[in-house]
Formats: C-alpha cells, sequence, structure tokens
C-alpha cells in the first residue's frame, strides 16, 4: 500500500507559475524546509529531508535517500563575470531578461537513489550524485559523484568505496548483493521486498533503470506486469506491452544500461542479463 507524504510544521513549498513539486509515497518533509522549483523539485518515495534543508530550482531526490539538517541545493546562480563592472543583480537580471540566458540558467542537480547527505552539505548546479554515495558534513559538492563513493570535503572528494559498484552480466530479484544494479525505480526496502516475495520479483512503477555489464548491445529481461489490467512498457520511442505471466523480453542497452517508463499499474522484474 502506497502512503502519502509528510510535511512538517513551518515548511514552505514556493511554487512559481509553470513550476511543480512532486512528493514521493512516504516521504518526509522537515520542519521550516524550503522547496523553491523553477520547474520541478521531485522528491522520491520514502526519502527524508530533514529541517531547514532548501532546494531552489530544478532539484531530483531519488527514493530512499536521506538528508541530513541544513542541506543546501540550487540549479541556479548569480552572474557576476558576465559584465564584471555591473552590480551582480543587474548581471542577473540582463542574463534572466534573455530566452537563451533563461534557458541555460537552470542546470538540474540529480541526487540519485540511497543517498545520505550530512549536515551543512552545499551541492551545486549541473551536479549528479550516484546511487549509494555519501557526502560527508559540511561539504560543497561541484563535481559528479560515482555510485556508492563516499566523499567530503569542500570541493568534495571521493576518500572511499562505500561498495564495490561492479555491474555484473546477471542481476536476480533473489541476489540482495545485486540490489545496487537494480538501480532506480523499484520496491527495494526491506519490508517492500518481503511484502512482494511471492510475485517472484522486484516491483517497478513509473521509471526505472537498470545498469549491467557493458557485454552487448541488448539486454535480456525477464518481466511480467503487475495486476490484470494492460501494462506497457515506453523507451526510446518505442512501446511494448507487457505480458501478465514472466516471459523474456530483449530491449537495447547503452553502456550496460537500461531505462524504460512503465505505464499502468507495474512491472515485476525477476532478472536482467546481457546478450
Amino acid at each position: 500500500m502506497r502512503s502519502i507524504a509528510h510535511v512538517n510544521e513551518g515548511a514552505k513549498l514556493l511554487i512559481q507559475t509553470g513550476a511543480s513539486i512532486w512528493l514521493g509515497s512516504g516521504s518526509y518533509i522537515g520542519r521550516y524546509v524550503e522547496l523553491g522549483p523553477g520547474g520541478l523539485i521531485h522528491i522520491g518515495d520514502r526519502a527524508s529531508v530533514q529541517d531547514r534543508c532548501i532546494m531552489l530550482g530544478d532539484v531530483t531526490v531519488g527514493s530512499y535517500s536521506l538528508f541530513s539538517l541544513n542541506v543546501f541545493i540550487s540549479s541556479g546562480r548569480h552572474y557576476f563575470d558576465s559584465t564584471p563592472h555591473l552590480l551582480i543583480r543587474d548581471q542577473d537580471a540582463s542574463t534572466l531578461s534573455a530566452p537563451q540566458g533563461r534557458q541555460a540558467h537552470s542546470k538540474p542537480v540529480h541526487v540519485e537513489e540511497d543517498c545520505w547527505l550530512g549536515v551543512n552539505v552545499v551541492v551545486m548546479p549541473g551536479v549528479t550524485i550516484g546511487r549509494g554515495a555519501v557526502i560527508g558534513a559540511n561539504s560543497v559538492v561541484t563535481r559528479d559523484i560515482a555510485p556508492y563513493a563516499v566523499a567530503v570535503g569542500a570541493p568534495a572528494r571521493e576518500v572511499r568505496k562505500r561498495l564495490n559498484f561492479l555491474p555484473p552480466t546477471k542481476i536476480t530479484w533473489e541476489n540482495e548483493t545485486d540490489l545496487p544494479y537494480f538501480y532506480a525505480g523499484f520496491e527495494q526496502a526491506r519490508d517492500q521486498r518481503a511484502a512482494n516475495g511471492f510475485l517472484g520479483g522486484h516491483i517497478a512503477r513509473g521509471k526505472f533503470k537498470i545498469w549491467l555489464a557493458d557485454a552487448g548491445q541488448s539486454i535480456i529481461l525477464k518481466i511480467k506486469r503487475l495486476g490484470d489490467a494492460p501494462v506497457e512498457l515506453v523507451f526510446n520511442n518505442q512501446t511494448v506491452m507487457v505480458d501478465p505471466s514472466f516471459s523474456a523480453l530483449e530491449v537495447p542497452c547503452v553502456q550496460g544500461q537500461f531505462e524504460a517508463e512503465v505505464r499502468g499499474a507495474g512491472v515485476v522484474m525477476a532478472e536482467a542479463r546481457t546478450t
């Protein structure tokens, strides 16, 4: 059963015209958090954003991620060097008054699933923090962070690995150590896996991504639809109907990665392997 988001006292959701905020099932927004989307702020299922965090612009936070206090993320910036002799606020106004400037202003930030950002972390525009990464307290993230890296400092640099992220050629739902490679969009919390186990696979609703070794041009999915109603899988401008029982579906991949969107109740994936 999917639950509602929990928004605490004092939180401010400042939604401009044309912008939106998406709060996932069971997500938690702490006290005095400020969310100010320029386009979209997306908080994934069961993600936790603790007190006084601020997110501005276009920010995606993956499911199960944890933010400590006072995390600051923005997809935009001020302009101080386009016309250096002018006031910064006037350079801002000049840049954002032009269509090209407005289009280039926001550089979306992506914090992928199962990340932990410590107290007072700052994440700069355009950064992607890979799945499972840990960012130490008071760090400033100025560049992309690899999956399952532990990074600290200002600027933040990788100091060790949480685990060696080495995508295999085959992943199965029964093997817990394969969870990192069911990379995004799957119901992976322990209670969810226990509840869904009778289905014989991981459930994905909406968008999902898997990551395998780069061993070929395609991946074979062992997959079935969730429920009795029709379910579609959309990828690379293709739409495929998902069978009601497990079947093998061959899909294209890029560097071992495959992304798709589920239209319908969901899919159940038992395994995936490269060809």
